[in-house]
């Protein structure tokens, strides 16, 4: 197909004044094909099909091509084709801004698709007349008819033949020949006819731009204006008029495309009204405005892992952590992506979801690091519980420690507490789990501490420590009665033996247990009185060497291991 048969699209660098300090550089950037990404300060310039067909197709096409080399050397502009599926033209037909009969006929409503699009000017160029006798396409073209139009002009056509081509050059010439103050008379006769209507149009391209520049300026709202509108905006989204706040953050975002935050807020109304793919185009958007927006990339990847578009939010996840690679809630969104990641590619990648999960976990940690977050910490451990099947227990101990040793004391982290002494406790690392137990809650944690974690955790680490702390005593009456261990240091060791009882018994009687457990916690309380009576005679039997003490202490030991077997037993 011929390029004079499809519409296209021209972008161009505008310098356009500086509105207010809430300005970024404001550009009249639109969207384009995809592929394609606008430079900051550029605008576009919509070219459509001529009404009727070119004189010779292919001169129309070397017309076309000439134009396009010429517009990127001289007007930094560049040739892109245009269809009515553009994303600007979609996204107006679904807020209403145009209908579809609109855009079937762009001749007539060019000025209606450049408020759409955002675009400062529209044209269309036809090879008028060509000398067909002539075989050399630089000089084939002896006419043209160019017409141009702006959102808030008329459209003015023209007919250009090669006189006047010829005329517009050499006055061209004189004028730079006097800037530049050179005698040589300038000359158009060797200049190719193609060559003349090219530099032709472009000075009509240029002074359209400025036109639109111009007027552009005087459309653009001052400072106090613009918050203003910002500010309502804000109120209707906060209020829960989400049309009406999306119809003026496109307003806005209108008069100043080159503010990235605009686009930002607009994807957020989208969001919020369930257009999802919407508001994927806004976040998008933003992101192609400013590269380095953390909001729009924060956002973008946030809502592509929500609707489950994986290698999307994977890519925009990279580009947020290498833009913010020291914020904790980047990094736990940059962790569940990587393990989603890693989920979705495990029977196809092997490889890949290993590394995913390596990367998944590195995230989780260096998030817990910067922010401690109990609900991270279980999530992260979690994880690798589910991963990692050799050592997943210690590593997840591991990671729990070394969050419980960050966590602020103001607000205990429990459940945090209580997976790291499950996991202990499952791993038969008792000594370690009652010390977490204490580095955490101390010698005598609070009441209401206790009665928040789960009673049969808290009961069966209390009831593990129980069993240690009475073997070490019948061990101490074992080796005094041996005469292996000297009075005085028995009845030492004893006494730090007695303390660590009393305590296991003092946190027993603060916890409330279940209805159904209330039997099974009365002798549990049983157990820990009885051996604490032993451990009382115990040391009367240390004092006195009485064999009768012995002898009852031993009773009541044993009674006090048979409570604690047939709290076990069932």
């Amino acid at each position: 197909m011929n390029n004079f048969t499809i519409p296209l699209l021209i972008r161009s660098t505008i310098a356009l004044n500086d509105i207010a300090k809430v300005f970024v550089m404001i550009t009249l950037t639109v969207l384009c094909l995809k592929g394609l990404t606008n430079a900051a300060g550029s605008s576009a310039i919509l070219l459509l099909q001529p009404r009727t067909a070119p004189a010779d197709g292919a001169a129309q096409e070397a017309l076309l091509k000439a134009l396009n080399e010429a517009s990127k050397t001289k007007l930094q502009c560049e040739l892109i084709s245009f269809t009515p599926v553009l994303p600007g033209i979609q996204l107006a037909l679904r807020d209403g801004r145009i209908t579809h009969r609109e855009v079937s006929s762009p001749h007539k409503n060019i000025q209606t698709l450049l408020k759409c699009l955002g675009m400062p000017v529209g044209m269309w160029v036809r090879v008028a007349e060509i000398n067909a006798s002539v075989k050399s396409m630089a000089n084939r073209i002896t006419a043209v008819e160019v017409s141009i139009a702006t959102p808030t002009g008329d459209t003015v056509s023209e007919f250009i033949d090669a006189d006047k081509a010829k005329m517009e050059e050499l006055a061209a010439l004189e004028s730079e020949r006097g800037r530049s103050k050179r005698k040589v008379k300038p000359k158009v006769e060797g200049i190719p006819s193609m060559q003349l209507f090219v530099n032709a149009i472009v000075r009509r391209i240029k002074a359209a731009l400025d036109t639109a520049s111009l007027e552009e300026n005087k459309a653009l709202p001052t400072e106090d204006e613009f918050a203003q509108l910002l500010s309502k905006a804000r109120m209707l989204l906060k209020e829960g008029k989400l049309e009406e706040a999306a119809a003026l953050y496109r307003k806005l975002a209108m008069l100043s495309p080159g503010i990235a935050s605009l686009y930002v807020e607009l994807g957020e109304v989208y969001e919020r009204m369930k257009r999802f793919n919407d508001a994927l185009i806004e976040y998008e958007r933003a992101t192609r405005v400013d590269r380095k927006c953390v909001d729009a990339w924060r956002r973008l990847a946030e809502l592509q892992y929500s609707l489950g578009r994986v290698e999307d939010a994977w890519h925009s996840v990279q580009e947020l952590i290498n833009l913010s690679p020291d914020n904790a809630r980047h990094l736990l969104l940059a962790a569940r992506v990587a393990r989603l990641r890693s989920s979705r590619l495990g029977r196809i990648n092997g490889t890949i979801a290993i590394e995913m999960r390596n990367i998944a976990r590195h995230y989780y940690q260096r998030a817990i690091e910067l922010e401690p977050n109990e609900e991270v910490a279980i999530e992260a451990s979690e994880f690798i519980l589910e991963v990692q099947r050799t050592n997943g227990r210690r590593s997840a101990v591991e990671l729990l420690r070394a969050f419980l040793s960050r966590a602020k004391d103001d607000k205990l982290p429990l459940k945090a507490l209580s997976m790291c002494l499950s996991l202990l406790i499952q791993m038969n690392q008792l000594d370690e789990a009652y010390g977490v137990f204490k580095r955490v809650l101390g010698d005598e944690p609070d009441e209401n501490l206790l009665r928040q974690m789960p009673y049969e955790l808290v009961g069966e680490m209390l009831d593990a420590r129980w069993a240690q702390v009475y073997e070490q005593v019948n061990s101490l009456l074992s080796n005094f009665w041996r005469k292996l261990i000297s009075r005085e240091d028995a009845l030492e060791e004893l006494s730090w033996l007695s303390s660590d009882a009393e305590r296991i018994a003092a946190m027993a009687r603060k916890l409330e247990p279940p209805e159904k457990m209330r039997r099974s916690h009365d002798r549990r309380l049983l157990c820990y009185d009885l051996f604490s009576q032993a451990i009382a005679v115990a040391k009367l039997y240390i004092e006195t060497g009485d064999p009768i003490h012995q002898r009852r202490a031993y009773l009541l030991m044993q009674n006090a291991y048979s409570e604690w077997k047939a709290l076990h037993s069932k």
